[in-house]
């Protein structure tokens, strides 16, 4: 395990956005996917810091974590904090920006599909999930020194809900429809079904 800081996010990002395109260019119908540059992934934190600084005087050089195993697989999530109340947990929430996870020479092993019990049980054991779990278990201990109350992930796949049922049971995915909605607006004919929705995830909400 690695604890990701600044200075790591600009390579990880790079491979990122090229290990996105090539699983866009291989798209069977349009595919539309916000991108997870550098500059996107600073916003958030520029504002995390902003935010901590006035409440507790100080920041955190804790941006992520990393796993790599002995079979290749490398998984990174990079994450941020958002305080609603220095005192209070209520609100406090540590949201997941990004969820990436490759098998090597950049080849994505991270199917953006919504999760599905069936899906979930398929896979419980792979090495990804295991990766994920992790990854998720990281995020909760960062949470923990933040006085954060949840721990929150957006569209999640079977790999990450997989992740996240290993760590509590009782996980469940939350389909929101007032707030912290879809950050694209669909204006094309039908309703969107057929264009694939890639990598929508929190860093993608400003």
């Amino acid at each position: 395990m690695k604890l990701l800081k600044a200075d790591d996010l600009e390579y990880l990002c790079e491979a990122d956005e090229h290990s996105l395109l090539s699983q866009i260019s291989k798209s069977e119908k349009p595919a539309v996917a916000l991108v997870p540059d550098l500059a996107t992934i600073s916003w958030h934190h520029a504002r995390e810091d902003f935010v901590a600084k006035e409440l507790f005087n100080r920041t955190s050089d804790v941006k992520g974590a990393m796993v790599s195993t002995e079979s290749g697989l490398q998984a990174w999530c990079i994450w941020t904090c958002t305080w609603s109340s220095q005192d209070d947990k209520h609100g406090n929430t540590l949201h997941i920006l990004r969820l990436a996870v490759e098998e090597g020479d950049g080849v994505t092993a991270y199917d953006f599909s919504p999760a599905t019990e069936e899906g979930v049980a398929s896979i419980q054991s792979s090495p990804a999930v295991e990766a994920v779990t992790a990854l998720f278990a990281a995020a909760q201990r960062h949470a923990a020194g933040w006085n954060m109350r949840t721990v929150q992930f957006w569209n999640p796949n079977n790999v990450a809900l997989a992740a996240a049922k290993k760590l509590d049971e009782s996980v469940a995915v939350q389909a929101r429809e007032k707030d912290s909605i879809c950050s694209l607006r669909w204006y094309g004919k039908g309703d969107g079904q057929d264009i694939q929705w890639v990598c929508n995830e929190k860093f993608a909400w400003c």
